[in-house]
Parts: C-alpha cells; sequence; structure tokens
C-alpha cells in the first residue's frame, strides 16, 4: 500500500480579511466521497502516465500483475492492525479504528530515502520482485477487463443497486459509488461527475427531499409504485369484509391461553377493526410470531 497524506492547515481567511478555524463537519460528511474521488484520479493518472492495469478489491484498487504476497509483506501495519484484531475477537471498521490508534507506534527518527529504496529493493528481490517484473505491469493495453461497460451504463446500475439498498441516495453517495466502480474503467474524475449529472437528470430519476442541506433523488418507477401502494392502502382503511365475528375471535383466544393482554388486543386490532391493511410491531422477543400464529388460526 502506498500511504499518501494531505495536510489541511484549520485556517482560512473571510472576505473581510479576518481569519478563522474551518468547519470541518462538511469534510467530515465528505470523507468518504473525498477518498473514492481522490482513488479514482489517482487509478486514472496510473492508468494514463504509466499504462497500468488496475483491479478493484473491496472498494481500493490495486495494480494488476503485482504478486499478491508481494502486497501482502509490505503491508506490515495492516497485518499487525488484524492480528490484533483477531486475538481481541473484534471485528468491524469501527474496532479497527479504535486498534489502529491504540496499536499507533511512535514515529522513529527518520531515515533517509535511499537506505528506504535500498531496503525495500532488498525485501523485493527476496519475494522475487525486481525492476524486471515491475516492467511488465507498465505499458500495458490500453484496454482491460472492465472497460467493456459503457460509463453511462454503469452510471445507471449503480444508481438502481443503491436505490435498491436504500430507497433514496444523495448526489454524493451517488458519486462516491460511481467512483469506486470507475476505476476499473479508467474515467477521470470529470467523467464520471458528467455520469452522475446525466443520469440524475434522465426520466428514470426524481427529487425525493430535501434533507438538511442534502438533496436526495430515487427512481421514478419506485415513486410510482408507492403512490399506487399508497392509494390502495387508502382505499382498504374503510373495508370489513376480513372481519371476524365475536365468537370466532373469542374461541381463539380460548384455544391460546398463553397470550398475553397486549397479545390478545393486537389479534382483536387485526381480526375485528375495520380496514383490510394493519402493521404489528414490536421489538424481538416481544411476541410477534405467536400473535401472527394465533392470527393465522382465526
Amino acid at each position: 500500500a502506498l500511504p499518501i497524506y494531505a495536510i489541511l492547515q484549520n485556517i482560512g481567511v473571510r472576505p473581510d480579511g479576518t481569519t478563522g478555524t474551518l468547519h470541518t463537519q462538511a469534510l467530515y460528511d465528505h470523507k468518504m466521497a473525498i477518498g473514492a474521488v481522490y482513488r479514482l484520479a489517482a487509478a486514472h493518472g496510473l492508468r494514463t502516465q504509466l499504462g497500468v492495469h488496475v483491479r478493484v478489491e473491496k472498494d481500493l484498487y490495486e495494480v494488476e500483475g503485482v504478486d499478491p504476497r508481494v502486497c501482502e509483506f509490505f503491508s506490515t501495519r495492516s497485518k499487525e492492525i488484524r492480528a490484533t484484531m483477531d486475538e481481541l475477537g473484534l471485528v468491524g471498521s469501527k474496532a479497527a479504528e479504535a486498534v489502529t490508534l491504540a496499536t499507533r507506534h511512535a514515529k522513529e527518527s527518520a531515515i533517509p530515502r535511499e537506505q528506504l529504496f535500498e531496503k525495500w529493493q532488498y525485501d523485493g528481490r527476496l519475494m522475487g520482485w525486481s525492476r524486471h517484473e515491475a516492467e511488465k505491469v507498465l505499458h500495458r493495453d490500453p484496454f482491460q477487463s472492465g472497460m467493456e461497460v459503457p460509463l453511462p451504463r454503469m452510471a445507471e446500475e449503480v444508481f438502481e443497486k443503491l436505490v435498491d439498498n436504500t430507497s433514496v441516495v444523495s448526489r454524493k453517495e451517488f458519486l462516491t459509488r460511481l467512483a469506486t466502480r470507475a476505476v476499473v474503467h479508467g474515467a477521470s474524475l470529470q467523467q464520471v461527475k458528467e455520469a452522475v449529472d446525466k443520469e440524475l437528470a434522465s426520466e428514470r430519476v426524481v427529487v425525493a427531499g430535501l434533507v438538511g442541506t442534502e438533496m436526495y433523488f430515487t427512481r421514478s418507477d419506485l415513486q410510482q409504485a408507492e403512490a399506487s401502494l399508497a392509494q390502495l392502502i387508502k382505499q382498504a382503511q374503510g373495508t370489513r369484509h376480513h372481519q371476524l365475528s365475536r365468537e370466532i375471535y373469542r374461541k381463539v383466544i380460548r384455544d391460546n391461553p398463553n397470550l398475553s393482554d397486549e397479545q390478545k388486543q393486537a389479534v382483536q386490532t387485526l381480526t375485528r377493526r375495520k380496514g383490510s391493511v394493519a402493521c404489528l410491531t414490536g421489538i424481538a422477543g416481544a411476541g410477534k410470531t405467536t400473535t401472527i400464529d394465533a392470527v393465522k388460526q382465526a
């Protein structure tokens, strides 16, 4: 892994010449998008300037042709973090972040770059990786696997999948996901931004609403389906054909003596009140399944 650091001074100059600290919440809110955009731009530069192929691995990318053992060998920090998490039985990104901070070592005195290069070259040769192997991954055929899908079609697929998962999507979320996918496509940041804007302006997409300062979008067909469902629910509010007689309800209660008072009330609501659409909610272990079994029995 190639660590790259960006230093941002926490100070800004206002139009009137005075200074103040930055409003960092926006940076925090956009950190995933910033990371995705940076990786896209870096991969595009590698493709256009060095002619390498890349592959996406868990939202990150790697240079094709580099032996995975070499990558693993030089990823000493990530191995240390994973080992600590395994030892403590921890999983998840939050746990990884905590372990990263807890196991961070103090920086040793600066080692001259020439000595680092010499050590890295020596370690690489031990792993069977030298300048000869490195040159093989350069200046390859511009076309690679993943480029056969046109970028507009990729944008459509990404948006559909996001909506399938979350119903509504912000432009930031859409840009982040497409930038990650488009790494293997060889697209530039400008091309990705244009694809995002084009998809959001298409007839397939409608504005879902504004949350804070963030505009959210959804698919037009999904919005139409929701509107139709809402109309059906409204029409069903006054129906009575599903209602059971008092005698049947009482028999079900007698046949299920373990029902709590709350469950009995739920059974009555579902079987005796008007409106053929009802929603039963409750925390885990509240007895929803038992209640529904009694309703089915009725």
